[in-house]
């Protein structure tokens, strides 16, 4: 499926930042291949994807967190079609991050972070107006470099952001390194 992709001349970007113009055939390969990965969560390769879980929810959805004495409300987590509103899949997914929303917003936390009492509860991927280039992030890092410290981090059962891709996008960066790639193990002996 993939060599036929490669041989129609398919392509798609994030949201159309890089517009172009497939065959019509494209659309056929396109929706094949997300059939057969229908039933796997493309965040957490291991994770299992209920196909009888409903959405959650409304009421569930809501986490809220007293901070200085003022009630915070926020949106628990997010199901696959909320982090991919532009796939075509239609398989129904359990919330994910759910404990990170929670985790994040807790009073203790939140101070340790040093997040002003009056700043926002946090919410997953909600709460930017993200806008769309070609060269998606690369721009940044030129004006962090030498300024601050950065940590690039890609879970290795992640199939949307792959640690494959994080190392490529590293590598395109064209910085010296400083110390070589190697997997990072938590609980190992040290």
């Amino acid at each position: 499926m993939a060599d036929d992709w490669d041989k129609n001349g398919c392509f798609i970007s994030f949201r159309g930042a890089i517009p172009h113009k497939n065959p019509p055939i494209c659309d056929i390969i396109y929706v094949k291949m997300e059939s057969l990965t229908s039933g796997l969560n493309v965040y957490d390769m291991f994770r299992h994807v209920y196909p009888d879980a409903d959405m959650v929810s409304d009421s569930s959805r809501m986490g809220e967190v007293m901070i200085n004495g003022e009630v915070k409300r926020y949106k628990r987590g997010f199901t696959l079609q909320e982090y991919a509103p532009w796939s075509k899949k239609s398989i129904k997914s359990p919330l994910l991050g759910a404990f990170v929303t929670d985790y994040i917003n807790r009073e203790d936390v939140r101070e340790a972070m040093n997040i002003p009492t009056d700043t926002p509860a946090w919410v997953q991927c909600a709460t930017i107006n993200y806008s769309f280039v070609p060269e998606a992030s690369y721009w940044i890092y030129p004006l962090l470099k030498n300024k601050y410290r950065i940590l690039i981090y890609s879970g290795d059962t992640d199939g949307i952001v792959p640690t494959y891709g994080t190392r490529q996008w590293i590598a395109n960066l064209k910085w010296e390194i400083l110390a070589a790639w190697r997997p990072f193990y938590t609980g190992a002996p040290g």
